[in-house]
């Protein structure tokens, strides 16, 4: 992703902590899937935002508990979101089960998203990679690739 795009995330959620050692959190490697996702996952970082708020106003515990868990890295934090076999993965800590099934959710909805432009698609095969591509991003990479991979072809 852009590096705008991810700055964009990470300044308006706090759960993605990008700082981290690599020991506890991937995300200092940024958001490892393509642009067109990045509406997709504003739309699961503000009602992830929401649940574990009402998660932490549901609990009885006093405010100095409660502002640990939200603002110390014992709270809820994403560890790691990429795409890995053409969908969209979210890996985190301290989700509820509510949370991890709502990401469950935009895993399944990032299925039939291109991850390249935001248009709807679907997980086909390029070249051996298993990508969401709408038609049109699906045949500018198979070109792509050929264009690529000319050179290393017998003959030439």
């Amino acid at each position: 992703m852009k590096q705008e795009l991810e700055e964009k995330l990470t300044q308006r959620f706090d759960f993605y902590k990008t700082n981290l050692p690599l020991t506890d959190s991937l995300m200092a490697f940024g958001f490892e899937c393509g642009n067109g996702w990045f509406d997709l996952i504003w739309e699961l970082s503000e009602k992830l935002e929401k649940m574990y708020q009402d998660y932490l106003n549901s609990i009885p515990i006093n405010e100095r508990a409660k502002d640990l868990l939200k603002n110390k890295e014992e709270g809820f934090r994403v560890l790691q979101l990429k795409e890995k076999y053409g969908s969209l993965r979210v890996y985190s800590y301290g989700a509820t089960r509510e949370m991890q099934d709502l990401m469950d959710e935009y895993e399944h909805r990032s299925c039939h998203t291109c991850e390249e432009c935001g248009l709807e698609g679907n997980i086909s095969r390029v070249n051996g990679w298993d990508s969401a591509l709408c038609e049109k991003c699906k045949n500018k990479r198979e070109k792509e690739w050929d264009k690529r991979h000319a050179k290393f072809e017998l003959g030439s």
